[in-house]
């Protein structure tokens, strides 16, 4: 389960960001932050001083997705019902993923099928069939270049190169002096044994 600073730390990641307003509009990365703090649709628009209409909008696209989810409660006074929503990290860090990667992962499966080339200079924005290339006589039409054989281990190098959870540096546990002493006396120890035994 991933915590709410993971979480937040894949909200800072540009690529998540714009994915995010891409799938739910410009205010889902607020909501999703706001879940952390509130979890009744009304609620969240009241801490973000949005439009319930909006929240909900926004709400439903991310259930659509497949990572927010809600119960409902009926107010047995009034008949109307009220909603509480959560998000499902696990589920997000997936989508995610696969947003993010799942164009290399589809590339990966065309190569496994066929013969496809690419541009070395534009990257794996245009990928080209066999026949597609030999159209163009395997210049890109771009920049000129001469057309690459599109292989597993040239899609892993076009692939980018971040960390999808936190980057924080682990703190490192420096050994005491007292520690330090104990592991000798029993290097010396051990030594000393193996030398009575021969």
């Amino acid at each position: 389960m991933k915590t709410v600073n993971e979480i937040n730390d894949l909200l800072s990641h540009p690529k998540v960001r714009k994915a995010l307003i891409e799938t739910a509009g410009e205010n889902s990365i607020a909501v999703i932050e706001a879940l952390n703090e509130v979890s009744e649709d009304e609620d969240i628009a009241d801490f973000l001083s949005l439009k319930v209409s909006d929240v909900r909008s926004v709400l439903n696209k991310l259930n659509e997705e497949g990572f927010a989810f809600y119960t409902r409660k009926k107010d047995e006074n009034t008949g109307w019902y009220t909603y509480f929503w959560t998000l499902d990290s696990k589920r997000f860090y997936e989508w995610v993923r696969n947003k993010l990667l799942g164009k290399y992962e589809r590339l990966r499966k065309l190569v496994s099928n066929g013969e496809y080339y690419f541009c070395p200079n534009c990257g794996l924005e245009t990928v080209y069939s066999f026949e597609d290339a030999m159209d163009i006589n395997f210049k890109c039409p771009s920049c000129n270049t001469t057309l690459d054989l599109l292989e597993e281990n040239k899609i892993n190098r076009y692939m980018p190169k971040f960390k999808l959870v936190s980057t924080k540096p682990k703190k490192r546990v420096k050994k005491s002096k007292s520690v330090k002493k104990k592991s000798n006396v029993k290097k010396r120890k051990t030594k000393r044994l193996k030398n009575k035994k021969k």
